[in-house]
C-alpha cells in the first residue's frame, strides 16, 4: 500500500532488465525524464540504468504553446518522426481528461483528474485499452496543497495502484529544481506492464501541471 513517507527517487524493480541495445518496447521498466532548455517546454525521455543514471534516449518532447496541455514525443531531436502524443480537453466542472495517442490516432491510454475528489489531494484515474487501470495519488498531501499557491515542483512521489493495491507506475522527483523525474514501471503479477509511452506522458503532464495547481 502507498506509504506516507517521502522518497526522493522512484522505487526500482530489480526484475525488470534494462539493455540499451534492445528495441524500444515494454522492457523499458525505468525512465529518466529531464526538462531541457527551450521554449515552449522541452524534455528528453531516456531509459534509466539500475544506478538511476540516464541511458539511451527514447524520445524528445515538445510542448506546443497552448491553453490546452499537450505534448508531442518524437524519435528524433529535429521533431520529424512522431512516436506518440497527448492532449487534454478544456477543463470541465467535474473532470479534466487527457488522451495518449499513437500517430494514427489510436488511443493507448487515458487519464482523468476528478476535480471533486482532488480538493484535498490530487486523484488521477488511469485506464488503458489493455485493461491496466488504477488510481494515482500524491503521497504527501501537505505538499500537494502547497503547490496550489506556490511554484514548487520538487519532492514528488506519485504512485498509481490497481484496485488490488498493485503498483502500476510511480513518478518521483528529488529536492533540486533541475533534478530529473525517475519513473518505475513494475510488472504486474500476470506479467503485464504499463506501456512506457503512457508513463512518460503522465510524467510530462505532471511537470506541466504541478506549478499551476492542476495535478
Amino acid at each position: 500500500m502507498p506509504s506516507s513517507h517521502i522518497t526522493a527517487v522512484a522505487k526500482y524493480n530489480d526484475r525488470v532488465s534494462i539493455d540499451d541495445k534492445v528495441a524500444v518496447d515494454n522492457r523499458w521498466g525505468r525512465l529518466h525524464i529531464q526538462r531541457t532548455k527551450g521554449f515552449p517546454r522541452r524534455y528528453e525521455v531516456s531509459a534509466a540504468t539500475r544506478a538511476r543514471q540516464r541511458g539511451q534516449i527514447l524520445a524528445y518532447v515538445r510542448c506546443p504553446f497552448s491553453p490546452i496541455r499537450m505534448a508531442r514525443f518524437y524519435a528524433d531531436e529535429a521533431g520529424t518522426q512522431l512516436l506518440f502524443s497527448f492532449v487534454g480537453r478544456w477543463p470541465f466542472l467535474t473532470k479534466n481528461t487527457y488522451r495518449v495517442k499513437a500517430p494514427g490516432g489510436k488511443v493507448i491510454a487515458s487519464f482523468d483528474k476528478d476535480l471533486g475528489k482532488s480538493f484535498a489531494n490530487a486523484v488521477i484515474h488511469l485506464e488503458t485499452p489493455s485493461g491496466i487501470e488504477g488510481i494515482g495519488r500524491d503521497v504527501n498531501v501537505a505538499l500537494n496543497k502547497a503547490r496550489r499557491v506556490m511554484d514548487f515542483s520538487a519532492l514528488v512521489e506519485f504512485p498509481f495502484y490497481t484496485g488490488g493495491a498493485r503498483e502500476i507506475v510511480t513518478v518521483s522527483k528529488g529536492w533540486g529544481k533541475i533534478d530529473p523525474y525517475l519513473v518505475n514501471i513494475p510488472r504486474l503479477p500476470d506479467g503485464r506492464q504499463l506501456d512506457w509511452r503512457v508513463a512518460a506522458a503522465i510524467t510530462v503532464l505532471m511537470d506541466l501541471s504541478l506549478n499551476r495547481s492542476q495535478f
